[in-house]
């Protein structure tokens, strides 16, 4: 058979056996079904009512890696995969994935979520890092002593490459295990 081809009876299947899950199972890997049900199926049922049961998933499950996984699902439902343009919904995409990473980070999903915020969080570094060394190049040029120059960006971001580390993310690791050690050795 085709299944449930009609979106009124398909959604109604889908809430039915989500109701079912979170009411018996909410610990089991099952519901990474419903996650990713939700996640392909936007276009019948609708990004609100996706996101919605994501987070009915992510409220209701008692298994990390289902909570995780429907909240980055969210968020990646609310910044369209990293293309939307509007402010609003990045910034709650971006809230998502701090949390995942915060609340999660021994799951797939906060590794999942550290490796977008790390694409990120590297452009911020690499603008800061540019910032620095046109202003370096200014108190040199007058005269001033390395001294009086502005703190290297490097310190500021070390927490929230510390955060992403926690996620076993390779290039946050590297950041922290050996770039910065390396960098504070030389200061």
């Amino acid at each position: 058979g085709e299944g449930v081809t009609d979106p009124t009876r398909r959604l109604a299947v889908l809430e039915r056996e989500l109701d079912h899950l979170l009411a018996c199972c909410a610990g089991d890997t099952a519901l990474l079904g419903a996650v990713t049900a939700l996640k392909t199926q936007v276009g019948v049922f609708g990004l609100d009512t996706s996101l919605r049961h994501l987070d009915r998933i992510a409220v209701g499950s008692t298994n990390p890696e289902v909570q995780a996984r429907a909240m980055l699902e969210q968020s990646l439902l609310l910044s369209d995969r990293g293309r939307t343009e509007d402010p609003a919904r990045r910034a709650r995409a971006t809230e998502l994935e701090n949390a995942v990473v915060l609340a999660f980070p021994a799951t797939r999903a906060g590794r999942d979520a550290a490796e977008i915020l790390s694409i990120g969080l590297q452009r911020e570094l690499i603008a800061a890092m540019e910032s620095w060394i046109d202003r370096a190049a200014a108190e040199l040029s007058a005269g001033k002593p390395a001294s009086a120059w502005p703190e290297h960006p490097f310190h500021a971001f070390r927490a929230r490459f510390e955060t992403l580390a926690a996620t076993q993310l390779p290039a946050a690791k590297s950041w922290m295990e050996a770039l910065y050690p390396s960098f504070a050795q030389s200061e």
